[in-house]
């Protein structure tokens, strides 16, 4: 998924430049950027993450992402994979991200879909409604929304990760998140990979987004 992520990228910016990337974890979409030909940096609060990305070279800090200190950048893309749903302002760090792009630049952003056919067969079972940690919920829609709001031209939309084994579990009344259904070739035998991304019903979201002048 990272190997098509930058080359995505690129096409949406039109060349290789600088890349930050928000919540960088152990940094391997970094590293996979930096080996495509791509300057980058990360910023990625948790502490263990930050200094393995550093072990790699990585230029990475913990430093939080600000409408002020992005203004005194030049990014040619930002990525945020899984981050955007954490966040109590999702619409802060989208602008926060615009200020620190060029004109041009591409923002990638990949969330859990609310519109996931797995997240309406399973509901409140779905991992996505788990915990407390996803505080902001995307669909197609509203994410692209958000990016034309503050700036930016859609120029990508897709899903990823169909979930059929998960569900198959689910309506066979096993864990769903564990192994496969004992019974795999009945209720799902209509419903394939390419028709649930055809139709934006993948578990992930991926939008991407090129700054308006």
């Amino acid at each position: 998924k990272f190997e098509l992520g930058i080359r995505q990228i690129e096409e949406t910016a039109g060349s290789k430049g600088r890349l930050l990337e928000l919540g960088c974890a152990i940094g391997q979409f970094l590293e996979i950027s930096r080996d495509a030909g791509w300057t980058v940096r990360g910023i990625e609060f948790n502490g263990v993450g930050a200094d393995h990305c550093r072990a790699n070279g990585l230029d990475v800090t913990r430093e939080p992402l600000s409408e002020e200190t992005c203004a005194k950048e030049n990014f040619d893309a930002v990525a945020m994979w899984e981050v955007l749903e954490h966040v109590i302002d999702p619409r802060r760090i989208v602008r926060a991200s615009a200020h620190a792009l060029r004109d041009g630049g591409a923002l990638l952003i990949v969330v859990p879909n609310v519109d996931a056919l797995a997240a309406r067969i399973m509901r409140e079972r779905c991992n996505m409604f788990r915990g407390t940690a996803h505080l902001t919920m995307f669909n197609a829609t509203t994410l692209s929304r958000l990016l034309e709001e503050e700036g930016f031209e859609v120029t990508h939309t897709s899903t990823l990760i169909s979930e059929i084994s998960v569900m198959n579990n689910y309506l066979h009344y096993e864990d769903p998140y564990l192994g496969e259904a004992s019974t795999m070739h009945t209720l799902f035998e209509a419903v394939n990979e390419r028709f649930i991304h055809d139709n934006l019903l993948g578990y992930k979201l991926k939008v991407i987004g090129r700054k308006k002048a």
